[in-house]
This record gives structure tokens, C-alpha cells and sequence, in this order.
């Protein structure tokens, strides 16, 4: 999981950090907008370009379409 301290900490290292928008998760948003993380769409992760790392994706719906993008 990335937390808004560590979003923090890449960020300052040179690193994008885009946080998905998220009405459940347990970090408010608020949190990782302070952190200065671009705060993306809820759900717009499949629309992403292929080259950013995914992390800490919820339960994803049952599909056989195949997921395209490096996920930890």
C-alpha cells in the first residue's frame, strides 16, 4: 500500500504518483492531495497507460478480459 507519507517521499524522489479518487478507501483523499499525489478518477485505472506501475488495486469484478498493466 502506498500512504500519503511515502506518496510524499517518491514524489520528492522524482516519481508521478497518481492516486485513484475513492469514497471507501481507508486515507481520505484530502491526505494524498496533501501529499501533493495527483488525484485521478474513481475506476479510471484500465483506461491508464500501460507503463505506470498499479498498486493495491480492491476487489476486481469476475472478467475474462485480460489485465494489461504490472499490478503489485
Amino acid at each position: 500500500m502506498v500512504s500519503p507519507n511515502s506518496a510524499k517521499a517518491l514524489i520528492q524522489d522524482g516519481f508521478q504518483i497518481n492516486v485513484e479518487r475513492s469514497s471507501s478507501r481507508t486515507i481520505a483523499d484530502g491526505e494524498f492531495d496533501a501529499a501533493e499525489a495527483m488525484l485521478v478518477a474513481e475506476g479510471s485505472w484500465p483506461d491508464a497507460p500501460l507503463d505506470p506501475i498499479i498498486v493495491g488495486l480492491k476487489e476486481l469484478a469476475n472478467s475474462n478480459e485480460p489485465i494489461h498493466h504490472t499490478h503489485i
